[in-house]
């Protein structure tokens, strides 16, 4: 059994979360959201991930605190949830994506 020292905990904690930003159509949507806020179509149509699992990687992603949401009448506008995620996303665009 590991000891629950604090650079343990941070470590824990840490690789959590890097968890969430390392799955694929979470990245995509993160990236996307960089520009600013985007509605659930225009997330879609810019990643076609699928409304279902979209819907279900919003979740998650609202879950974890990396976006926030509001509503405007029928639509609802995700974007990142402060100036930490949009670095950690811009960070790894920078240092992972390659666009061609």
């Amino acid at each position: 059994m590991q000891p629950m020292t604090p650079l343990w905990q941070a470590a824990e904690a840490t690789s959590a979360k890097l968890r969430v930003y390392a799955q694929r159509q979470r990245l995509m949507i993160l990236i996307q959201l960089l520009d600013g806020a985007r509605s659930v179509q225009q997330l879609d149509d810019a990643t076609h991930i699928g409304q279902p699992a979209l819907s279900q990687q919003l979740a998650m992603l609202r879950t974890a605190n990396l976006v926030d949401a509001r509503r405007e009448a029928k639509h609802v506008y995700y974007s990142l949830a402060n100036d930490e995620v949009r670095v950690c996303v811009k960070q790894i665009e920078t240092m992972f994506f390659t666009m061609a």
